[in-house]
């Protein structure tokens, strides 16, 4: 679950409102199983200090196959940088702006196993699960959890996890939300997902002609939406 957590604060992402019913917040052992998907798509955003930075969507054919692309909002005199990335067995691939040229970044880590979720440790106790109530997320009706994580510097990691009900239990939204303190109203960073056409028919296809990238050349948004596609890959296995 650690892994995790440090995974999906690293990055960011757009989904659409869910509101909570009435009902007033439940403390329960641990999250319900969530149903597997093979595939999904999925919109993302990036929000710092409440303004939104980043947003973008992509696929996953599977944990091994992904495509994703990002937008900066502009910020100052900051020009809008657009980066898509593609993960594709093993190997991470990247292209920038209006450059058709795609670039080999490296490998990647292999995925988690698939016999083992990211959350089994949440069952034992060591971080607090609250059910919130039912919630709306894009018409899909869903039940909203809220794990709580406090930081030993005293910062706060909440995750919010829209699960499926009703139906077949899919992960169809995932929000976290980092804070300087308990006590903090407004988050410093907030990563929001939406997850949708679940087992669609995707395929993610390897770039053509794709060279390693000169050392100089490299580019930080291209590092973080690295790190945002390993946290897409991860968030494939809460269904696994």
């Amino acid at each position: 679950m650690k892994r995790t957590v440090r995974l999906l604060f690293a990055i960011a992402l757009i989904a659409l409102a869910a509101t909570p019913a009435a009902a007033a917040p439940t403390r329960v052992d641990a999250l319900p199983e969530i149903t597997a998907a093979q595939s999904n798509r999925f919109d993302f955003a990036l929000t710092l200090f409440g303004q939104v930075i980043g947003y973008g969507k992509g696929e996953v054919e599977s944990p091994n196959r992904i495509h994703l692309a990002v937008e900066t909002v502009p910020q100052g005199n900051e020009p809008v940088e657009t980066v898509e990335a593609i993960i594709y067995d093993g190997v991470f691939y990247v292209r920038e702006n209006q450059n058709t040229q795609w670039y080999i970044e490296g490998e990647v880590p292999a995925p988690l196993p698939e016999d083992e979720l990211p959350v089994t440790d949440v069952a034992a106790g060591d971080v607090a699960i609250t059910l919130i109530g039912d919630a709306d997320v894009a018409g899909a009706p869903t039940s909203q959890y809220q794990l709580w994580i406090n930081g030993e510097d005293g910062s706060v990691i909440t995750s919010d996890l829209f699960i499926g009900r009703g139906g077949p239990s899919y992960l169809h939204k995932l929000v976290v939300s980092g804070y300087s303190s308990g006590e903090d109203t407004v988050p410093l960073l907030t990563l929001d997902y939406r997850y949708y056409d679940f087992n669609a028919q995707i395929t993610v296809y390897r770039p053509e002609g794709a060279v390693a990238r000169p050392a100089s050349a490299a580019r930080s948004l291209a590092g973080l939406l690295k790190q945002s596609i390993f946290q897409a890959r991860e968030a494939a296995h809460f269904s696994r």
